[in-house]
């Protein structure tokens, strides 16, 4: 009978066969060692394992509900089952996709959470992924007060912006003002149209002309409310001059006059009619002057020469500014 000679070696298990054996019974013999070698070279793989959401260093506040998704395979086997822990402790066991759960705030209060994932497949082989998230107590919302515009005497026109509503829903916003720093909602305030988050404006009425306020912005939410910095603001008044029609001019003289309106009570330091050749005279030139009275004037000009074209014009000089109102001889 035949033999041959098989020089067989097994690196896995560091083992050499060397043997002689019947021709007929090499087949045998062969398809045995393969198996050996299949068994000694295939090992189990170890699973993947990692946490999809949320993101690693995530912050939320104290109310919002955490979705934790966890990704798990197994490259030879099949994943039996995904366990989620937050601090250590378990809060749930998952069997199949989607390996997802909810995990509520209130139920861990403030501070670090540890959010840990682990794996196991068919043959008992794990694999873990773990993350820290913070979340933060509730806040009052943070509020910026923003420019005045559109001053009149009695009104003014307010912005603000709420950077951030303190991880509560804004439930009201709006402007408070006053004639002392800081004012509160115990203040006069106006609330905005609208809330939320972002830009928003708001008219203020019932002002006194010519006063120094205070106002700032405000938002509220379930926390408490939150106030912008405190800004001061002057209202306007009202000051109208008009120029009345020239009347008994002569080669030197004319009659010209005016009335002055004013209704904030705003002392009239002076008023007259100023006159020149050029057009817009001020009171830097010819000027009459009398006593400071709201109401009609009528003064005389001195000191004209004939044939010369004069520009007039009424003028009125309060201890904030002056007002002029122009009307040509």
């Amino acid at each position: 009978m035949h033999t041959i000679y098989d020089f067989l070696k097994f690196p896995a298990k560091g083992l050499t066969l060397i043997q002689t054996v019947p021709a007929m019974k090499a087949p045998l013999l062969i398809a045995m060692v393969c198996l050996i070698l299949t068994s000694c070279e295939e090992e189990n793989k170890p699973p993947v394992c990692h946490i999809k959401s949320p993101a690693d260093n995530s912050i939320f506040r104290l109310g919002d509900v955490i979705e934790i998704s966890v990704g798990a395979s197994d490259e030879d086997g099949d994943i039996k089952e995904v366990t989620v822990y937050v601090n250590n402790s378990v809060v749930t066991g998952l069997q199949s996709t989607p390996y997802i759960v909810e995990v509520s705030t209130e139920a861990y209060g403030t501070g670090t959470y540890v959010i840990e994932a682990m794996a196991i497949d068919d043959g008992r082989l794990k694999a873990s992924d773990e993350i820290e998230v913070r979340v933060n107590p509730l806040e009052v919302p943070y509020v910026y007060t923003g420019e005045i515009s559109s001053i009149s005497s009695v009104s003014v026109n307010s912005s603000g912006n709420i950077l951030s509503d303190g991880g509560a829903q804004v439930i009201e916003r709006g402007f408070c003002w006053g004639m002392e720093q800081d004012p509160t909602l115990l203040d006069s305030h106006v609330i905005a149209s609208e809330v939320g988050e972002g830009l928003f404006e708001a008219f203020i009425y019932g002002l006194e002309c010519s006063t120094n306020y205070y106002f700032r912005a405000y938002a509220t939410n379930s926390v408490g409310t939150g106030y912008g910095e405190s800004k001061a603001f002057t209202t306007g008044y009202l000051l109208v001059v008009t120029t009345s029609p020239v009347t008994e001019k002569t080669e030197t003289t004319a009659q010209c006059g005016g009335t002055v309106i004013e209704n904030c009570g705003i002392p009239i330091l002076a008023k007259g009619i100023c006159w020149g050749t050029a057009h817009d005279p001020d009171i830097a030139g010819m000027k009459t002057e009398e006593g400071g009275e709201a109401g009609s004037f009528v003064n005389t000009l001195t000191g004209l020469e004939t044939g010369v074209l004069y520009y007039v014009r009424a003028y009125a000089t309060v201890n904030e500014g002056r007002h002029m109102a122009t009307r040509l001889i």
